[in-house]
């Protein structure tokens, strides 16, 4: 039985959220999001809205980066983080980044291994074997 890459990431990422769910069961989802962003959009009604008051109307112009994000050896991200306990979580192409919230740096990274060719398959990059008939 071949187990796709893509169902291997579906299953890490479930693991991935029992874990937080077991972790994190003190938490209330159904309220906003405060210091923790445990899910994505802050809470299970997706709001992305979250009960701290620093950033408001007077505030948010003097907004700016404290970070940029690394490069991603996977490629670009475009999901919604997940921050935890001051670390962020990022996916990019099959790949999971943690990255140290306050300073970008990279904590940790998971990408699933390629897989290996069949036996008797051409490697990879290479041109298949021609008839000479």
């Amino acid at each position: 039985m071949r187990i796709s890459g893509w169902m291997l990431l579906l299953f890490a990422t479930a693991l991935a959220c029992f874990a937080t769910l077991s972790a994190t069961a003190d938490e209330n989802w159904r309220e906003p999001a405060g210091t923790q962003w445990s899910i994505v959009g802050g809470d299970w009604h997706n709001s992305r809205y979250s009960t701290l008051n620093r950033i408001n109307t007077q505030t948010v112009a003097r907004l700016g980066g404290a970070w940029t994000s690394p490069k991603f050896d996977a490629g670009t991200s475009r999901a919604t983080p997940v921050v935890k306990d001051g670390v962020m979580f990022v996916t990019a192409g099959a790949s999971v980044y943690a990255l140290n919230a306050r300073t970008g740096d990279r904590v940790w990274q998971y990408g699933r291994p390629a897989p290996a060719a069949p036996q008797g398959s051409p490697a990879p990059g290479s041109q298949p074997a021609r008839s000479t008939r």
